[in-house]
């Protein structure tokens, strides 16, 4: 490869033409949606270990209602003796990553039980953002709303 030719596959990389890292963000892609999948399971069976794997230390959690935790107090209301999930599903996912960030929508279907045996059903709009730290990815941001 002559040296003009080298100048210039440098400067394509550099300015973004060339997208050499490709098959890392196919690969990230994958562990992204392994680690909703994560939160979903950890959601279901309150496991306070996997939050805190999972769960940036600056995450901002943000309910339909308006309301918005810290990771703290997201894990202490998840992790509640006071109502647990029969069931929940993330429906039609979509996501795209954007560097050390993984954006993340979909449909939060379920059903959950509080104390006295009270059923309420729930389907909500969610958006998810997710930063690499690291290997692993974790929930820095997430808020949900009415659909």
């Amino acid at each position: 490869m002559t040296l003009a030719r080298r100048a210039l596959l440098k400067m394509a990389c550099a300015s973004g033409l060339i997208a050499v890292g490709a098959p890392v963000e196919a690969a990230d892609d994958g562990t992204l949606v392994q680690s909703i999948e994560a939160l979903r399971k950890a959601m279901l069976v309150k496991d306070k270990e996997q939050f805190e794997l999972l769960c940036a230390d600056a995450l901002t959690y943000g309910h339909s209602s308006g309301k918005t935790e810290s990771k703290a107090e997201f894990i202490t209301g998840a992790t509640s003796s006071k109502w647990h999930w029969k069931s929940l599903e993330f429906v039609q996912p979509s996501t795209r990553i954007v560097g050390d960030a993984g954006i993340v929508r979909s449909i939060m279907t379920g059903a959950y039980e509080i104390e006295g045996g009270t059923v309420k059903s729930i389907s909500d709009g969610v958006l998810m953002v997710w930063q690499r730290q690291g290997n692993q990815w974790r929930l820095i941001a997430r808020q949900a709303y009415k659909t």
